[in-house]
C-alpha cells in the first residue's frame, strides 16, 4: 500500500522554456529546451467551468471542465534569443523589431521548488500563450533598484494527449535529466531515472506550489 506523507515545498528556482513547433493528432515537438536564469517567483490559477446538474428533486453531480491554467512569472530577464522566438520577432543587423501581424509561438514552462527534507518537485505546464510583455524602467535614485521581467501565460491542453502539466516529486532525478527534455508524456516520462511513487504527489504543503 502507498504510504502518503505531507510535505513541505518551499523556494523557486531554474526556470526553463521551450518553443512549441508542433501539437496536432499525430504527435509534439519542442523546440531545444532554454535555461532562464534569475527565478524570481511564479503562480497558477485555473480556469475551470462548473455546473450543478439537478435530479430528484435535488443536486445530482457536478459536472466541470477544464479551460485553462493562467501563470504570471517573474524572472530577472529572459533570454533575447527566448523572447524572439516565442514572440515570433524580426532581426535585423541585431536591431529586434516587434510588429503588429507578429505571430506568437506556444511555450511549455519549467520550473523546480524544494521539499525540506531532501528532494526536489519539478514541474512542466505544456501548452502555453504568452501575453506580450510591458516595459518597466525608472530612473536610478542614489541606490538601484533592478526591475524583474513580468509575463503571462495562459496554459491550455496539448491537442496530442491532453495532457497540460507534468510533475515530479523526486529525491533521484536531477535538475539536468528533468530539464533535458520537455515530460509531455509517458513515454518521456518513463526514460527518467529512478521509480517514482505514482501517488507521490497526494499529499503536500507549501505556498510555493502551483499545482
Amino acid at each position: 500500500m502507498t504510504k502518503n506523507k505531507a510535505r513541505l515545498i518551499h523556494g523557486l528556482s531554474n526556470f526553463h522554456g521551450a518553443v512549441l513547433e508542433k501539437d496536432d493528432r499525430t504527435g509534439v515537438e519542442y523546440d531545444e529546451v532554454q535555461r532562464i536564469e534569475g527565478a524570481v517567483s511564479v503562480s497558477g490559477t485555473p480556469n475551470e467551468n462548473q455546473e450543478i446538474k439537478w435530479a430528484d428533486n435535488g443536486p445530482f453531480a457536478v459536472l466541470d471542465s477544464f479551460e485553462s491554467f493562467d501563470v504570471e512569472m517573474a524572472a530577472v530577464d529572459l533570454p533575447e534569443s527566448f523572447q524572439i522566438a516565442m514572440f515570433g520577432e524580426k532581426v535585423v543587423n541585431g536591431v529586434i523589431f516587434s510588429n503588429k501581424d507578429d505571430i506568437k509561438k506556444e511555450i511549455a514552462l519549467g520550473f523546480e521548488a524544494k521539499i525540506r527534507g531532501g528532494g526536489t518537485r519539478f514541474y512542466w505546464l505544456l501548452k502555453g500563450t504568452p501575453t506580450v510583455m510591458g516595459i518597466d524602467h525608472e530612473t536610478d535614485q542614489g541606490t538601484i533598484d533592478a526591475k524583474d521581467v513580468n509575463l503571462s501565460i495562459k496554459f491550455t491542453p496539448l491537442r496530442y494527449n491532453g495532457e497540460w502539466r507534468a510533475r515530479l516529486s523526486s529525491e533521484i532525478v536531477t535538475t539536468d535529466e528533468w530539464f533535458a527534455d520537455v515530460v509531455y508524456d509517458p513515454k518521456v516520462a518513463s526514460e527518467l531515472p529512478g521509480k517514482k511513487d505514482e501517488n507521490d504527489d497526494n499529499e503536500d504543503t507549501g505556498e510555493d506550489n502551483p499545482s
